[in-house]
């Protein structure tokens, strides 16, 4: 998924930082990763189901507890936003951000982690259906598919949504902004 995932940053960078960027080209983008990684995870869980048929209950019970156990593990966005300020002030200092460049983007981040925390329940929720799927003598492909769409779908969202505030963002940067933004960028390559 990788090899997915780096062009579609790098294009996404590029139009976010030509100084004129265009939302549909944006969503475009956005789109382009969704279906396949969308794709990936049906085939994900058509494997799993396949596999489900070779596992006797015992192992479907240890199975299921393990990914309990990966789901009672998960942090809440919340517990870890102080590195997101921070990783946010840090960045907004390096291009000299103006004090309106500052109150946009904490804005946008806060309304962003009221979606991130709905995407948190939607994703429980898709745990907690597929490990009773997973404990199941005859698991539901459909539901299985379905959990799949409506996680993806959510996800695709608030891929949209973010897409949106990086646009509004990118449009307040001045052209010695976005110079810096793509030597540092440069620099990490």
């Amino acid at each position: 998924m990788r090899e997915l995932r780096k062009p579609a940053r790098e294009a996404l960078l590029r139009e976010l930082l030509s100084g004129k960027p265009e939302p549909g080209a944006v969503h475009g983008t956005v789109d382009g990763v969704a279906a396949p990684l969308t794709a990936f995870a049906h085939k994900a869980a058509t494997t799993a189901l396949t596999a489900h048929g070779v596992l006797d209950a015992k192992q479907r019970e240890e199975s299921a507890e393990e990914w309990e156990e990966r789901a009672a593990d998960r942090r809440s966005i919340r517990d870890r936003e102080w590195m997101l300020d921070a990783g946010l002030e840090r960045g907004l200092n390096r291009i000299d951000a103006s004090e309106a460049q500052f109150k946009l983007v904490f804005s946008l981040k806060d309304e962003l982690l009221k979606d991130v925390e709905g995407l948190e329940a939607v994703r429980d929720a898709a745990s907690g259906a597929l490990i009773a799927q997973l404990r199941s003598d005859t698991p539901d492909a459909r539901l299985i598919h379905a959990t799949v769409d409506k996680a993806a779908g959510a996800l695709t969202a608030f891929a949209h949504k973010a897409a949106d505030a990086a646009v509004t963002v990118s449009r307040t940067l001045s052209e010695e902004q976005r110079r810096v933004i793509l030597a540092e960028l440069k620099d990490r390559k």
